[in-house]
This record gives structure tokens, C-alpha cells and sequence, in this order.
């Protein structure tokens, strides 16, 4: 293969080749979403239950949310959940 060619095909396997920013980037939004998981997983985890007791003693879902830091829609749907709404 003459010098020419053999440039452009180095060329055409660099183009093929993802750039290392956007590998960067992918990797930094994959962690940004396994965490945004996992914060969704402790919340319902952690919170669950004292949703459960505290909506059964009378609490207010406002109120609740507002204790948990959550929405009132997922105060709700813990409270649906478990049979509560």
C-alpha cells in the first residue's frame, strides 16, 4: 500500500474510534445515574417504613414528604404500595 493510502486508512480507523472526551463523558453520566439510583433505592429503603408508621399514626402525607424530603406523589406511592391508599 502506497504512503497516501495507508494515511487515509489510519485516518479512517482514527475516525472509527470514539474520542477519549466522549468516553469521559459517557463514564461520568453512567456514575451520575448510578447514583441518582441508588439515592432512589435508599430513599425508599430508608424512608419506607417510616412512612408506613408515621402515615398510620395519623401524619399528614404533606407533612410526611416534608419530613422524608421526598414528593407528596412518593409519599403516595409508598403508602399505595403497602395497601395504605
Amino acid at each position: 500500500m502506497d504512503t497516501t493510502k495507508n494515511s487515509d486508512y489510519e485516518e479512517f480507523l482514527k475516525s472509527l474510534m470514539p474520542s477519549k472526551s466522549a468516553i469521559e463523558t459517557a463514564k461520568y453520566e453512567a456514575k451520575e445515574e448510578g447514583r441518582e439510583q441508588g439515592r432512589e433505592e435508599a430513599i425508599s429503603e430508608k424512608n419506607m417504613q417510616f412512612i408506613v408508621n408515621s402515615y398510620k399514626k395519623g401524619l399528614s402525607i404533606e407533612l410526611i414528604a416534608e419530613i422524608v424530603s421526598v414528593s407528596e406523589e412518593e409519599v403516595r406511592k409508598v403508602l399505595q404500595e403497602n395497601e395504605l391508599l
